[in-house]
């Protein structure tokens, strides 16, 4: 049976990158088909015409489609999935994602072309629905699903119950057939755990994936990372757990098996000021970690109760100042338009983030979703229930539309773009950071680019070579030290350089372009030419090279 896993952005937020972005679980879910013997497709469908997509569907005939549903793209993967059904009447239409399993009576109630909902995790659930479609199993045998009964009514399985190894699920990449997919791009985003213990009011993660958190296995995601490096060329990741912080043990683990693998890659993650302390941050940053993100919300306490937070400001103070100490970007999440929130509670935020320094905040307005408890509680005092979500337009609703609240967000932004400047670290924060911690390669790379910014092309150089010395065969070694050398007019010293780069890691396609670059400086234009044209071979999307190709 030919399978279709696909997506599709709204069209308020097709060109924001990570809305676009394809799911990562549709990934796994691919992969566990992969392992039963199907050949799923997965499609972005985000940058895709309508027709376009009309000749996709009509050229494959999907046998099923799959679908992820969020609250925020509901209008657009209905259009869809009603444009399949037009196009390929026989195909099974599946929609499954938070939106879809926090809505059952309402999407299959009001949305003919969709035939079967898979709630929750939906691996294991998706390779026995394709047993049913293949008329092996029997759909009420099924957990996890959702379908119309043949008297028409809405019929729901028990749940599923949810994976418990996450080491047992096959890795993405290595089933990924894909068309409107950016793969190095995808496969820099990880997954290395399922759950979160908070109750947020406002976050429907417990819900979906459970409060106990499952883990993978420190061996698993090295194992994932090596494979990704040596087959993509990738050396930095992006860790999208909700809390990856919260088990102290298995975060030295991860980086003490990180560091002896010696694989040398840079990588950021997120996680909550009460699930960090400095011997973790520390340990996390000689293993390469550039930037940590906390769910702060806000900096009046009463404003984090009642989004129950469960976190104090106190906490998030410790957290700031531990992670500002360890050398990593302090990144912080900030929510405005909550109720009750007034010019003085507003104030208190502005002054946690000057008392805290982060590098960066991510203002975002508080809003419902399905699933959480803010959400129903309003809809039982509105009397209202899910069947808003059919006539609203919006890809998503604001707890409050006030300009007071607007305004908020507005102030928020624009401190946010003072902040990369204001509160980066300085020669001093490096000097104590070697002082506390050692030598470390992501401490050299950072306070390298601080200092060539600063106008200390010496110091910058200096760092450099001091981590080509220390650790002759780490790759950001070589690559950042060839850049430098490139840019500062010594191209002949940087091809070595990135030469040796290649030969360790030939499918490091943004050396590639930078060794392109180094020999046009140098006059060689079409061995130039050809190292651009290699690094599109292995990276399509390859910025660089697309533009000096271009040029």
């Amino acid at each position: 049976m030919r399978i279709v896993l696909g997506y599709r952005a709204s069209e308020t937020e097709k060109n924001d990158f990570f809305a676009a972005m394809m799911p990562i679980g549709l990934g796994y879910v691919a992969g566990v088909l992969g392992e039963a013997g199907h050949e799923p497709l997965l499609v972005n469908f985000t940058h895709l015409s309508w027709p376009d997509i009309r000749k996709l569907l009509a050229r494959e005939k999907p046998g099923m489609l799959g679908l992820t549903l969020y609250t925020f793209n509901r209008h657009t993967t209905m259009k869809l999935a009603a444009l399949c059904r037009e196009v390929s009447p026989r195909t099974t239409i599946v929609v499954g994602g938070p939106h879809a399993s926090h809505c059952v009576e309402t999407v299959l109630g009001h949305y003919p072309q969709i035939d079967y909902i898979v709630r929750g995790e939906g691996e294991i659930t998706a390779v026995e629905l394709v047993e049913v479609l293949e008329g092996h199993r029997d759909p009420m045998l099924v957990p996890g699903l959702a379908f119309r009964g043949k008297d028409g009514k809405i019929v729901q399985t028990p749940p599923r119950v949810p994976v418990s190894d996450l080491d047992t699920l096959p890795l993405p990449y290595r089933h990924y057939e894909s068309i409107g997919v950016d793969q190095r791009a995808q496969f820099s985003y990880l997954i290395t755990s399922r759950g979160c213990p908070a109750k947020c009011t406002f976050c429907g993660t417990p819900d979906f994936w459970g409060q106990k958190i499952r883990y993978r296995s420190a061996a698993n995601i090295i194992r994932e990372i090596r494979e990704l490096r040596e087959r993509y060329g990738l050396l930095f990741f992006s860790v999208r757990d909700d809390t990856f912080s919260f088990n102290k043990k298995r975060v030295v683990d991860f980086c003490s098996a990180l560091m002896e693998a010696k694989l040398d890659i840079l990588w950021d993650c997120q996680s909550r000021v009460n699930a960090v302390d400095l011997e973790r941050l520390q340990w996390m940053r000689r293993a390469g970690c550039e930037q940590i993100q906390y769910g702060v919300e806000h900096g009046a306490q009463p404003m984090m109760d009642l989004l129950n937070k469960g976190t104090t400001l106190e906490q998030v103070r410790r957290a700031a100042l531990a992670t500002r100490r360890a050398g990593l970007v302090l990144s912080m999440y900030m929510i405005t338009g909550i109720p009750g929130e007034g010019e003085a509670e507003f104030k208190e935020t502005l002054e946690l983030v000057e008392e805290t320094r982060p590098h960066d905040i991510i203002a975002s307005r508080l809003g419902y979703l399905p699933g959480t408890e803010m959400y129903y509680r309003e809809m039982r005092e509105r009397g209202t229930d899910d069947r808003f979500w059919l006539q609203d337009k919006r890809s998503g609703v604001f707890v409050r539309e006030d300009e007071q609240s607007k305004q908020f967000h507005r102030r928020l932004a624009r401190l946010a773009a003072q902040l990369p400047e204001k509160n980066r670290y300085r020669r001093e924060d490096y000097e104590r950071q070697r002082l506390e911690m050692g030598e470390h390669y992501a401490r050299d790379l950072a306070a390298a680019t601080t200092y060539e910014t600063d106008g200390d092309v010496l110091g910058a150089e200096r760092e450099l070579r001091e981590l080509r010395r220390r650790e002759p065969e780490n790759l950001w070694g070589m690559v950042r030290l060839g850049e430098f050398l490139s840019r500062r007019g010594r191209q002949a010293d940087a091809v070595p350089l990135l030469s040796q780069a290649l030969d360790r890691l030939p499918q490091l396609a943004p050396a590639r372009s930078l060794l392109g670059v180094a020999l046009r400086g140098l006059g060689q234009e079409r061995a130039a030419v050809r190292e651009f044209r290699q690094a599109l071979a292995l990276d399509p999307c390859e910025p660089m090279a697309l533009e000096e190709l271009a040029g």
